[in-house]
């Protein structure tokens, strides 16, 4: 599975980059960056600012010092202080459940793709000095914008600011993978037989979607598609001619992943959903 890196993320929002689309079933869309609909504005807010705080743990987070020479977290311990700094700074209770979320979902992210640090690896990548001082140029961005949008979320009650553990994270992880395949940005194919495969990937998205409803989950799965759709609003997408001679293997894969990722998802919220009447 991919996930963008916190590096990645950082030059996306810094330069003006293209994102390779992720072919799909749904209409095509060539800017802008989703066919989903937007959340309501406080939650695209709450959205914003754990794409920084996440970004951020993720930065302050990364294992590797790119050169024996350079202690990272020494150089960085300027950012890092004032980043708990902010987080001691006394925010609400809900600013602190947007906190704790961004922190789990980047520990998770670690899981899901950890970091090889052997010299091998860190050879392929730019010069130490430069991938640090753009850390640190990062993190003075995130934490600014931060410090920015606290105030808002702190005025209004959150729609969406559940309780969140390490597990919930894993949950979250899944429902943006299969909120991505499911409601696509470019189209994928054009052919009836394709797109009823996909089509019927997008039912067990649904159903599950409203088999949690009732649940805490719920909540879990509203903050994965904000988070998901201000992900795609960040970018500019360019959607490409679909039907290629990998298109029938890619459906293949697309539904499978979604079908593995429900039943995950199922499992892990299994004790609420046999709460149900």
């Amino acid at each position: 599975m991919l996930r963008p890196s916190a590096y990645a993320l950082v030059l996306v929002l810094l330069l003006a980059c293209f994102l390779v689309p992720i072919w799909t079933d749904a209409p095509a869309q060539a800017q802008g960056g989703s066919s989903m609909p937007p959340p309501a504005a406080r939650e695209a807010r709450a959205a914003e600012f754990r794409f920084f705080a996440r970004s951020a743990y993720e930065i302050a987070a990364e294992p590797c010092d790119f050169s024996p020479d350079l202690k990272r977290k020494s150089v960085l311990a300027s950012e890092l202080g004032a980043l708990a700094d902010f987080e001691r700074s006394g925010p609400s209770a809900d600013l602190q459940s947007q906190l704790q979320v961004a922190r789990d979902d980047a520990a998770y992210a670690v899981t899901v793709k950890p970091r090889d640090c052997s010299p091998e690896a860190l050879a392929l990548l730019s010069p130490a000095q430069t991938r640090i001082e753009l850390d640190r140029g990062a993190l003075r961005e995130m934490l600014a914008r931060m410090r920015v949008l606290a105030p808002t979320l702190a005025s209004e009650p959150s729609l969406h600011s559940p309780p969140t553990s390490p597990q919930d994270a894993e949950f979250r992880y899944l429902a943006r993978r299969v909120t991505m395949i499911v409601s696509p940005v470019c189209p994928f194919s054009r052919k009836k037989d394709r797109i009823s495969t996909l089509a019927g990937s997008r039912e067990l998205v649904t159903r599950l979607r409203n088999r949690v409803r009732p649940t805490r989950f719920e909540a879990q799965f509203a903050t994965a598609e904000a988070d998901e759709w201000f992900y795609r609003s960040t970018r500019v997408t360019e959607c490409q001619t679909p039907d290629g001679p990998m298109t029938p293997e890619l459906v293949r894969r697309a539904a499978a992943e979604v079908k593995t990722a429900v039943t995950r998802m199922e499992a892990i919220a299994g004790t609420e959903l046999g709460r149900r009447p």
